[in-house]
């Protein structure tokens, strides 16, 4: 008992560092309030216990992941949000000069482009439209995306998983690891913040639980996924909003592009260092 206290402790101290270091960062230099971002850590796993209990209720459960429920438009949404920020980032970097940046976000929109897409069938049901025949027999659901055929199916599954691998334990690793001086400068135009790590961490569990064990799940487990799709959507729009509004200052030069690494004295107030 003696030697587990000490470890008990230890592991509190580090957990409390990492959640301070988690809202410092919010607080600064992302401009996100403690209390916000607090929750954007505590409400992904909260809500993954709330929808397995939810499961419980069939009624309840069918309603919220049903085709065109209340998740899935949820996720169409937020995809759209984050369309319209990361396009708006591109253009602003590209303007700005930055055409790597540019290059990075354009990517970034049309994978949210194509997400929004494939989440709504491109608009299938909503104009009537009929399944090409080249998707009819390929599409195990009969519609015209390309996400619920196999090959394409397990490939996303395992790119998303990796995207929630890469937002949590990575970008953490890499944001704890480097100070704001060592770190390259278009990082924080690829690495997630930290309040985001949660909801990428829930993401990346899902897809490895059903990689690895349940590759050829029932009927629940699938639906539950409707949840994780949400919380894969909700992490790249707000990235993408949040860059959006560290990048929203005024143009220096036709030339240059924006650093977004912090000022050399911490303790004035923030501004954005522009260089060449």
């Amino acid at each position: 008992m003696a030697t587990g206290r000490p470890r008990a402790s230890g592991a509190r101290a580090l957990a409390g560092d990492a959640l301070s270091d988690v809202l410092d960062e919010a607080e600064h230099p992302w401009r996100v309030r403690r209390g916000t971002a607090l929750a954007a850590l505590v409400a992904p796993p909260v809500g993954a216990v709330a929808m397995g209990l939810i499961a419980l209720h069939r009624p309840l459960f069918r309603w919220l992941t049903r085709e065109d429920g209340a998740l899935e438009w949820a996720q169409f949404g937020a995809d759209v949000v984050g369309l319209g920020a990361a396009t708006w980032v591109a253009v602003t970097l590209w303007r700005r000069g930055d055409r790597l940046g540019a290059a990075l976000w354009a990517g970034f929109a049309a994978l949210l482009l194509f997400i929004a897409g494939e989440e709504i069938s491109w608009g299938q049901r909503l104009l009537d439209l009929d399944t090409p025949e080249v998707l009819v027999d390929r599409n195990h659901q009969e519609e015209s995306n390309v996400h619920n055929i196999r090959i394409v199916q397990d490939s996303i599954n395992v790119g998303f998983m990796l995207v929630g691998l890469y937002g949590s334990v990575v970008a953490v690793a890499l944001r704890r690891r480097l100070p704001p001086l060592r770190r390259p400068r278009r990082f924080d135009l690829v690495v997630p913040p930290m309040l985001l790590a949660s909801a990428f961490l829930v993401v990346f569990g899902y897809k490895l639980v059903r990689l690895v064990a349940l590759h050829s799940p029932r009927f629940t487990i699938v639906k539950y996924g409707e949840y994780v799709e949400l919380l894969t959507a909700l992490s790249l729009a707000a990235f993408a909003v949040l860059t959006a509004r560290r990048i929203a200052t005024p143009r220096a030069g036709a030339d240059e592009v924006v650093d977004l690494r912090d000022p050399v004295d911490a303790d004035r107030p923030q501004t954005w260092r522009v260089g060449r």
